[in-house]
């Protein structure tokens, strides 16, 4: 009696092709509960015109990097302005909150700027590290086909990156380091909670036989399935696979 759940798994960048087919499911829900961490109160005491020109800054990288894959940016893909698309995601107070819990308030403060258009050092390590990658991709082709291949190694193994690091770095198999374990409790499992939250309280008033998506990210769905089948009693239906972005396959090595 309950409604039927589809935690929609996403990459935030891939084909057109590949969102036309999302968009098709979303829109046969009568909800779909979708991911994006909502503005803090400083934020959103800002007049509209200056919102809206940070929000324009804040997808420069993603939209740098789409370009760059040859793909399309997933807020520029999907249209989220159906009825049936209710945000279920925490605020940006939320998360520091959260993250002050667990000691990793830089971190997610690294991320808000990342994510707010920052590529200098106060998005941490990684914002210019992503800008001078993308200033090479832009400047040679070969750098951004190796690009789209590590991405697309990403998504299909995300282990696969740690293992790369640690053979960068002469480890085998190095220890995570306490910081990015409280991050997952953040970025992943207080947002989870979140959504499964919301998704209790709409549950009681939907139609008999409605359907409900959970449109996330793609690393938060082992989580949400966990909090599914313990908390609500669900189990797991059908799997369908939609292909996000391609690449060549790497030329096979010479016998010579």
């Amino acid at each position: 009696g309950e409604p039927v759940v589809y935690l929609v798994a996403v990459t935030h960048v891939g084909e057109k092709a590949y969102y036309t087919e999302l968009q098709k499911v979303l829109d046969k829900q009568d909800l779909v509960l979708f991911e994006g961490v909502r503005p803090g109160k400083a934020d959103a005491a800002k007049d509209l015109a200056t919102r809206k020109a940070e929000s324009e800054k804040a997808q420069v990288l993603q939209r740098r990097l789409s370009k760059q894959l040859g793909v399309v940016f997933q807020l520029d893909a999907i249209n989220y302005k159906h009825e049936n698309f209710k945000n279920s995601d925490l605020s940006w107070d939320d998360m520091f909150a959260a993250a002050k819990q667990s000691g990793t308030e830089a971190q997610i403060g690294n991320l808000q700027s990342l994510l707010k258009g920052g590529t200098g050092p106060e998005a941490g390590a990684i914002g210019p590290m992503i800008n001078q990658v993308l200033d090479m991709a832009e400047q040679n082709p070969a750098v951004a086909q190796m690009l789209r291949q590590v991405i697309v190694t990403a998504i299909a193994d995300p282990a696969s990156l740690q293992r790369m690091a640690a053979s960068a770095g002469g480890g085998t198999s190095p220890a995570k380091p306490a910081a990015a374990m409280a991050d997952q409790k953040v970025l992943i499992e207080a947002r989870n909670k979140a959504v499964i939250e919301d998704f209790k309280k709409v549950s009681p008033q939907l139609k008999p036989g409605a359907s409900v998506a959970l449109f996330y990210g793609a690393g938060h769905m082992s989580d949400l399935e966990k909090r599914l089948k313990t908390e609500m009693g669900y189990k797991p239906g059908e799997i369908r696979w939609l292909t996000a972005i391609t690449t060549a396959a790497p030329p096979a090595p010479s016998k010579n």
